[in-house]
């Protein structure tokens, strides 16, 4: 097959706008890919950023009760044991009923509730206070992985 002159051209244009829209289609193509991934990695990390909002603000409001509660245990006046019950209720809901340290802390919580002995209640409370960091620590160990990206959440796809 022998080319002539008017073919030559039409080959010379059609091969480099045929290649041209190819690298277009590509181009095109991959940049919309590369937006989706790009979009499905921000929803992400924004829900990760939602949920250690929510944990951290969890976090402060169990600090709050276990610090209410101890400074309530240790000075009682009789007007505070109905604030101290809803504290302790507060407190328990709050907590993970199959956290380690639960039953432990309800023990204590328990124990400053029924005690009215100030000395007994200083040593409750100075049990209580370690009890109540390690929660708080494991607590804010637990935020600190759900900030750390490591791909994208569990479940989703």
């Amino acid at each position: 097959m022998q080319f002539t002159f008017s073919n030559q051209i039409a080959i010379a244009v059609f091969f480099p706008l045929a290649m041209a829209t190819v690298f277009t289609f590509l181009t095109v193509w991959l940049s919309g890919r590369n937006a989706a991934v790009n979009a499905r990695r921000q929803n992400e990390l924004a829900a990760r950023m939602k949920l250690a909002d929510f944990r951290q603000a969890w976090i402060n409001e169990l600090r709050n009760c276990f610090s209410d509660f101890q400074s309530r245990g240790t000075m009682r006046e009789p007007m505070e044991v109905r604030e101290m019950q809803r504290i302790a209720f507060k407190i328990r809901l709050l907590m993970n009923k199959k956290d380690a340290n639960y039953g432990s802390l309800d023990s204590l919580i328990r124990g400053l509730l029924d005690n009215t002995d100030q000395q007994a209640a200083m040593k409750i409370v100075e049990e209580m206070i370690p009890l109540c960091q390690a929660i708080l620590k494991e607590e804010w160990e637990v935020l600190k992985r759900d900030l750390s990206y490591n791909g994208p959440l569990k479940g989703s796809a």
